[in-house]
């Protein structure tokens, strides 16, 4: 059984060529690489490496082999590598030939791995002599004593982002569906939770897709819905597993292929758990922003987060065993048999619905280098309203999972987004501040909520982002600002006069202190465009009585609430509220 493909650098997927490859005097291509006479391959890289440790692990893996499908003379080597106790980086296998291959011509060529105790990942160096090597394809092999039957559904929930989702839903087609090469074919089904409505329906369904238009209910009710639908479908197409992912991805089928294969081969014990890609960024392709994640009692916590995947250690690090209870929702599989009617995500809109069900279930969660999308990411340029959807879902799940210290928390939440007010940033203060008393409303207040009109309500925390002509960029000055501003500094710069008309910085919002500035102007060298932030005695003023309130309903309301939320979490996260929210009925059309 085929475990896992070599892959390569591609013009529409990705051509960082060191997360593929490493060595020398290599020229890679969509049909294979080539090694010039005297250059060396090695794949102990993100994509081409081989999760040993995690394999034999999780899986039945008993002994790993390889295929080659190689032309030229060249030496072969199979190797291990990992990181000692004293942090230094030790290999096996790569100073002695495995396999001399002396002919020229093109072989399938079929090896055993060798055994190895230490080794974390597993991966083969190429080495060409006596003229050029091509290698067309690799891959790593195992004999799987009782695979596991499995029937994957992908569920994507979209909001007019037409584009990425015929690319996505088109590679899904040509790569698995209607490919009888795939280990897929025959075994995927796809759910589109279509919130903008957008989507033309007949384009898109057929006997293995299916797009159901959706309220505008952010992530949680997109997803959700393709829960709901796996579900009523599970039976009649045997279905197992749900994959959910962003539409707005970069997604090599490749990494479902992976899933797949993982899932085929899991040990009994682990046939429940959750499968977690890696968030990899859009804009930056060897820059992982998420791999799994830890919440703890109000905290979230992200191991190798901005981790550069290029460097061998980094290759090795993403590879051990983290501290994680939940996995982001942009790729992540479950089994659906963890999922019930009566025991699905909550109503958050957007934020924390992947946390809160992830902790609640208790997954236990693999991650696995190489099974990974790439999603967009751009600093500042999310909006103000952001901040409410996070306060707010953060001190729920708190509730709901055992909030004895969210008193404390909420205070803190509160004083870290208050310093917003040092920058001008005063809309992220304000919408904290709704988010914590809108929460000590409690539970009832939540259940009779309009989402859309919320939605649309909390619009007016978000400043708008505009094309720079480039007379912007020429203004820049980072050195004007200061590093921090005392509460002493913050009156004292609404006493004084103003020194400057603005500060224009290219940096994170929250690290710019425009002090004795009339405007802070943030411009984003990687977007081109630039938001304007302008000093408001009155907002500010706003600000202090806002946050006045959230500390009057903190000390006199919370604890009462935490409870109620803690105690009536059921009432929201079953079939009928569910229903009735989306507005559909179970054996409903679109």
């Amino acid at each position: 059984m085929i475990l896992q493909k070599m892959l390569f650098p591609r013009k529409d997927i990705c051509e960082e060529q060191a997360m593929y490859f490493n060595g020398n005097n290599i020229e890679t291509g969509e049909g294979g690489v080539v090694i010039k006479n005297g250059g060396i391959l090695d794949t102990d890289t993100y994509f081409n490496s081989f999760s040993v440790k995690k394999w034999k692990k999780y899986t039945q893996l008993d002994t790993l082999k390889i295929t080659l499908d190689v032309e030229g003379k060249c030496d072969i080597y199979l190797c291990y590598v990992w990181i000692d106790k004293t942090n230094i980086i030790r290999r096996y296998g790569d100073n002695k030939v495995f396999l001399k291959k002396e002919t020229s011509a093109r072989e399938k060529i079929n090896l055993k791995y060798p055994e190895h105790k230490e080794g974390v990942i597993a991966y083969y160096r190429i080495g060409a002599y006596d003229g050029d090597v091509r290698v067309y394809e690799c891959a790593y092999e195992a004999d799987i004593p009782k695979p596991n039957d499995i029937k994957l559904a992908i569920g994507i929930c979209t909001y007019r982002r037409e584009e990425y989702v015929h690319k996505n839903v088109e590679s899904i087609k040509k790569n698995l569906i209607n490919n009888e090469a795939s280990p897929l074919y025959g075994k995927l089904e796809v759910f589109i939770s279509d919130n903008g409505q957008t989507l033309d329906v007949n384009e898109y369904n057929s006997e293995n897709i299916t797009v159901k238009y959706n309220a505008n209910l952010g992530g949680s009710g997109g997803f959700t819905r393709c829960l709901i639908e796996a579900k009523q479908a599970q039976d009649k197409k045997k279905l197992t597993h749900i994959i959910l992912m962003d539409d707005d991805i970069l997604l090599d089928t490749a990494c479902i292929e992976r899933t797949y294969t993982l899932l085929v081969s899991l040990k009994s014990e682990y046939r429940e758990a959750m499968i977690g890609g890696a968030m990899l960024v859009l804009n930056d392709m060897a820059r992982q922003f998420e791999n799994g994640a830890l919440y703890h009692k109000g905290m979230l916590y992200f191991e190798n987060k901005n981790l550069d995947l290029r460097p061998v250690r980094s290759v090795i690090r993403n590879e051990l065993d983290k501290d994680i209870n939940y996995n982001a929702w942009c790729y992540c599989c479950m089994p659906l048999s963890k999922i019930t009617m009566d025991n699905l995500p909550m109503p958050y809109f957007i934020h924390m619905d992947d946390v809160e069900y992830g902790v609640r279930n208790k997954f236990d969660i693999i991650t696995m280098n190489g099974i990974s999308v790439w999603h967009p990411f751009f600093a500042n340029q999310r909006g103000a309203s952001i901040v409410y959807y996070d306060v707010r879902n953060k001190l729920i799940t708190m509730a709901e999972l055992g909030g004895m210290h969210i008193r404390d928390y909420a205070m803190f939440y509160l004083d870290m987004f208050y310093k917003s007010v040092f920058n001008y940033d005063y809309y992220r203060t304000l919408a904290a501040c709704q988010a914590i008393q809108d929460f000590c409303k409690g539970i009832d207040t939540f259940k009779s909520l309009d989402p859309l009109e919320l939605h649309k309500e909390l619009g007016k925390y978000n400043l708008a982002w505009k094309e720079d002509d480039g007379q912007v960029k020429s203004r820049i000055n980072n050195e004007l600002s200061t590093n921090y501003i005392s509460k002493r500094g913050l009156i004292k710069n609404y006493l004084l006069p103003s020194k400057y008309k603005e500060i224009v910085m290219d940096t994170n919002i929250s690290a710019a202190y425009p002090y004795r500035a009339k405007k802070l102007v943030i411009y984003s060298h990687i977007t081109g465009k630039y938001c304007e932030y302008k000093k408001s005695l009155w907002l500010m003023l706003k600000c202090k009585h806002e946050c006045h309130k959230a500390k009057k309903a903190i000390r006199k309301k919370i604890l009462e609430c935490s409870w109620e939320w803690k105690d009536r979490i059921g009432e929201i996260t079953n079939i009928e509220f569910w229903e009735k929210y989306l507005n559909i009925k179970l054996n409903g059309g679109n």
